[in-house]
């Protein structure tokens, strides 16, 4: 990783760090599996180049713009240098874009079966993008539950546009996602405003949890799924799905994956079914076929269905 600083046109610097990708990796197409070029912010805003939000480190916001020119070539970052360090801005990317995530098993799979060949070479570049926190994760699951993942997006941005901090980078609005203070102090009769429907109680109460200490979401990070339906479990609103949806998208957790999500039993039953919706009990059957491998391969399937490849 190289940089350097310039001055912007308010005289404060702006730190430049250039970070080394893995081969064929595309920033564009991995952030977008999770979300819309067309549905932002959520907080996410992206543009032919460029991915930015704002990230906390140690308590601290900072706007943070990261631009890749082409796929597999190096990410250009930019940040106000007063407000992070490099090693911490290097550390957050690797984990918030999978960088240090290995799928050539799975693709080697992929490209073995003559139903995935095709769809393997078009998410080559695809490493599991993660929230910045298990919290918002989890929030943005249970936003997700029982809707479509575009009107789920839909009702994210509502939210953002709603609570979220916002700061101008680069002539770029960018945006935070809400602390669970401020989600939880909104009430529920606040959040009712941005269309999360019957799942308002839920997003409040575990906000609740989170906001008065009772709950420390981060922790559950190196647990096993059965630790984290112990404990997660018995927050109303939070089920097996929801909870295997926000361990991926939280911590890029590729050992589980939610099997009954509609989503994929149709992708996979347009792939082997004849066009019919799989069964979960299929879905499950059909990953474990292969192996290890199997929640990483319906996770590439899932991010190409987003992105329209299939």
């Amino acid at each position: 990783m190289s940089q350097k600083m310039t001055c912007n046109e308010v005289g404060r610097f702006t730190l430049h760090l250039e970070i080394n990708v893995p081969i064929n990796y595309d920033l564009l197409k991995s952030v977008h599996s999770w979300i819309y070029p067309d549905v932002q912010p959520v907080p996410e805003v992206t543009g032919p180049d460029y991915f930015g939000r704002l990230f906390r480190i140690k308590g601290k916001e900072f706007p943070l713009i990261i631009r890749q020119n082409a796929p597999g070539q190096r990410l250009e970052i930019s940040t106000p240098v007063e407000d992070v360090a490099e090693k911490e801005v290097r550390l957050l990317l690797e984990r918030i874009l999978g960088l240090r995530k290995i799928m050539d098993s799975a693709l080697s799979k992929m490209k073995r079966d003559p139903k995935l060949r095709q769809i393997a070479g078009s998410v080559k570049g695809i490493r599991p993008y993660v929230a910045e926190s298990f919290y918002e994760a989890l929030v943005k699951s249970i936003i997700q539950q029982q809707i479509s993942y575009r009107s789920a997006n839909v009702v994210t941005k509502k939210l953002i546009l709603g609570l979220s901090n916002k700061s101008v980078f680069q002539g770029l609005d960018l945006y935070d996602f809400p602390s669970p203070v401020k989600i939880a102090n909104c009430g529920v009769d606040g959040l009712g405003k941005f269309g999360i429907g019957y799942r308002t109680k839920y997003v409040h109460s575990l906000s609740s949890l989170v906001a008065s200490g009772d709950l420390d979401l981060e922790s559950l990070q190196d647990k096993s799924f059965s630790e984290n339906l112990q404990v997660l479990g018995s927050i109303h609103g939070i089920g097996e799905w929801t909870i295997k949806a926000a361990l991926i998208a939280g911590f890029g957790d590729l050992t589980v994956f939610p099997y009954g999500d509609l989503g994929i039993q149709n992708v996979m039953g347009a792939l082997y079914n004849k066009g019919v919706r799989m069964t979960k009990a299929q879905v499950i059957e059909k990953s474990d076929e292969w192996g290890k491998e199997g929640p990483s391969i319906l996770y590439l399937l899932m991010s190409a269905y987003v992105l329209e490849l299939i």
